[in-house]
Parts: structure tokens; C-alpha cells; sequence
């Protein structure tokens, strides 16, 4: 079964006052490559929620993805960072922000991500171990 931006959209306007399912809409929008409704979901999103909104450190996460598509580095920084010291046991990103750095050659601090990373979400180690590897073969 094929999916429909367009519709999935429609029916995505349809809670606009309820931030999990803003944060949801605009993560499906992010995937399938709506990167412009994506941005527009995570914008009502993140005012309407309150402080112990389960979706804000993937919101924030969404946020930064969306500004390395727009090629700004500074603000993708600091909400993939934000989003990670909210929430350092997501695989992703921890994942996401130590790729990130890499790319930038501060393994140092790519490093320090993956170590806490791996500290936080001990029982799916893999996914960072592999990263680790990939790091010392980099630094060799």
C-alpha cells in the first residue's frame, strides 16, 4: 500500500490543538519528505505542549534535522543537542548528534556523546558500539 503525503497531511490538520499528534504528524511528514509540513507541525507543536511533554526532546531532535536540510549547521547543533541532553537514553540521538560531530572532526565530543549514550541505554548497545568502532577507526 502506497502513502499519500497529501492525504496523510489532511488528516493530520485534523488535530491541530493536541501536541502528541502534532509532534506524530510532524514526524511522518519529516519521513516522507514534506520537510516543509514537517516544520510546520513541530511549530504548533512545541507552544501548544506543556513541560512534561513525552514528544519534546523528538521535537526538538525534528527541528534540528530540519535545519541541516536548510544547510545551517549552527541551529541544527543546538537543537540536536538539546534534544539529546533532554533525552540522552534515544539511540537516535545520541546516533544522530555523535554522526553529526564527526562530520565536523570533533571526535572528541562525538565520543563523549557516544559514551553517554551507550551509558543511558544499556539494553540496545549495538547501534553505538558499532559507532564507537567506526570512531576508533577514524582516530587511527
Amino acid at each position: 500500500m502506497s502513502r499519500d503525503p497529501k492525504f496523510e497531511n489532511m488528516v493530520c490538520e485534523c488535530a491541530l490543538a493536541v501536541p502528541m499528534i502534532l509532534g506524530r504528524c510532524a514526524t511522518l511528514m519529516y519521513d516522507l519528505g514534506e520537510y516543509g509540513s514537517a516544520e510546520e507541525y513541530v511549530r504548533r507543536a512545541v507552544p501548544v505542549a506543556d513541560d512534561d511533554f513525552p514528544l519534546l526532546a523528538d521535537m526538538l531532535h525534528l527541528i534540528g534535522k530540519l535545519a541541516l536540510q536548510k544547510d545551517n549547521d549552527e541551529i541544527a547543533e543546538r537543537y540536536l543537542s538539546l534534544a539529546f541532553e533532554l533525552g540522552p537514553g534515544s539511540l537516535g540521538h545520541a546516533d544522530f548528534l555523535a554522526t553529526f560531530l564527526m562530520g565536523k572532526e570533533r571526535y572528541q565530543e562525538a565520543a563523549e556523546v557516544v559514551n553517554k549514550g551507550l551509558l543511558e541505554h544499556a539494553p540496545d548497545r549495538d547501534r553505538l558500539l558499532k559507532l564507537r568502532s567506526r570512531m576508533a577507526d577514524r582516530n587511527d
